[in-house]
């Protein structure tokens, strides 16, 4: 019986040593895992999670189900490798690759996986000058500069994916992306309302014909208002990188980083390039901006919204009884590029009576939902709304919202940008989110935004050099709202 006793406890040391050395063998391994991981997000250029298809597959399940129209996956997967064939080829590369064969979603996902890998490792194994091929395309050295820095981005495979990827969703719509959690974070608080480190600085939700973004608005004692950047200037480079390379929700990621730490922005001041070194702070984003305006005796209270974010409508009220609650009202609309529905629908509300149907959404499988005008708070004013080519989504809901029901509504400019889609947030499994097209919006009109845009009744061309400068005397298109409420 001792014997037994010992001989049991003999093994059960051994084992013990046995668990106790690979557990720090493991330990060692894990601990060796985590700064490879460290060293090679440092190293990364842009923002992706778990750089794997699964993630894929759940980008492509979601698009499946909720995008508004009917496709085939399939197309849409051959279309995504055109376009990375295409465009590598482009730059020089010698890619060739053959169509999804497959028939049934489970094999041709993972023929097409199969394929995008075999396009990345015949990048790396192609020794191209991407400046010399390009130099034979009659391009400027400025877009040979864009090529370039495009070249640089696809040679990480986390930042090659995340093109790959958004090839997939440009498929879809032009309002489809994928944002990584970085970018997700900037995001969100910039439809949030909250404080957030950055510059101070509003910047057009689409970039102009260039690929560069237009300053909308400088927000007072902000780096960026100290440092001397002015709405209307054009953002060329963030940190030596062209922002043609890189979505509207990417360069505000870019842009934004840790109190106190420098970005160099390169800036096209009409002709002129600029660069400024600004040292981000803490910034808190306010979507109004109020004045009063005094015309012939007559007081008109001018209200600009920049975005529509989750105190947007709160803070327009705010701005009206500021204005001591004037009779006469302009709403500016112009370079709104949009933001949160329902904000739109709650301002639409204050000028109109209650249970207003006042905008409903249509998806592939009918009506989603309908949006009905709702506020305790009323205000009695005749209005005049000034829209731009920039005012988008949100912006154009309220616009033709409001003229729908509230007829004497003048809406005066040049022709809105025609966005009646309507995107929704889906949480991915990299902290990401898939920012996914989902339904057509339609006011009670029916007006299609994204074919007629918003119903003008005065057109009014913008005339100053610095098409942001809605301050001044030269803005027609505020002069001609002044003087329609002034007579």
């Amino acid at each position: 019986m001792r014997r037994q006793i010992k001989s049991i406890l003999f093994y059960s040391v051994i084992l013990f040593l046995i668990f106790w050395i690979f557990y720090i063998i493991n330990l060692m391994s894990v601990k060796s895992e985590n700064n490879s991981d460290t060293k090679s997000k440092e190293n990364l250029e842009v923002d992706i999670g778990r750089p794997d298809f699964e993630l894929f597959r759940q980008v492509i399940a979601y698009s499946y189900k909720y995008f508004p129209e009917d496709f085939s996956i399939k197309d849409k997967l051959n279309k995504t490798l055109d376009k990375v064939e295409n465009a590598l080829n482009y730059l020089g590369y010698n890619i060739n690759v053959h169509s999804i064969n497959s028939n049934n979603l489970k094999d041709y996902l993972t023929e097409f996986e199969t394929k995008v890998n075999e396009i990345y490792n015949q990048i790396k194994n192609q020794n191209v000058d991407v400046s010399k091929n390009l130099a034979k395309k009659n391009l400027t050295q400025n877009q040979i500069e864009v090529y370039n820095n495009l070249n640089k981005y696809l040679k990480s495979y986390p930042a090659y994916f995340k093109f790959v990827l958004n090839s997939y969703c440009s498929t879809l719509d032009p309002y489809t992306n994928y944002m990584g959690p970085k970018e997700y974070r900037v995001f969100n608080e910039g439809i949030s309302g909250g404080n957030f480190s950055g510059i101070g600085v509003a910047m057009s939700s689409v970039k102009d014909k260039d690929g560069e973004i237009i300053i909308i608005d400088v927000f007072e004692d902000t780096p960026a208002y100290k440092v001397g950047i002015k709405p209307g200037d054009k953002i060329v480079k963030v940190d030596g990188k062209d922002v043609k390379d890189y979505s509207v929700d990417t360069v505000q990621s870019m842009i934004r980083g840790p109190k106190g730490t420098p970005v160099v922005l390169t800036i096209r001041r009409e002709k002129e390039l600029i660069e400024f070194k600004i040292i981000r702070d803490i910034i808190h984003i306010k979507s109004i901006k109020e004045k009063l305006i005094n015309k012939n005796g007559i007081e008109i209270g001018y209200i600009r919204i920049t975005s529509f974010n989750k105190d947007t409508a709160k803070e327009f009220l705010e701005s009206y009884n500021k204005l001591n609650k004037p009779k006469k009202i302009i709403i500016d609309l112009r370079n709104n590029g949009g933001g949160l529905l329902d904000q739109a629908v709650k301002i639409t509300s204050y000028f109109v009576e209650n249970k207003r149907l006042a905008v409903y959404l249509k998806s592939k499988n009918g009506i989603e939902r309908d949006y009905y005008t709702y506020s305790n708070e009323k205000i009695d004013a005749d209005v005049v709304i000034l829209v731009n080519n920039y005012t988008a989504s949100a912006a154009e809901i309220l616009a033709q919202s409001l003229k729908d029901l509230k007829k004497d509504t003048i809406i005066v400019g040049v022709p809105s940008y025609g966005k009646n889609s309507v995107q929704t947030l889906f949480n991915l499994m990299d902290g990401g989110v898939l920012k996914l097209t989902i339904a057509k919006y339609y006011t009670l009109s029916n007006r299609d935004i994204s074919k007629d845009n918003v119903s003008l009744d005065y057109k009014v061309d913008f005339n100053d050099s610095n098409p942001l400068d809605f301050a001044s005397d030269k803005d027609a298109q505020l002069n001609k709202a002044i003087e329609l409420l002034s007579n």
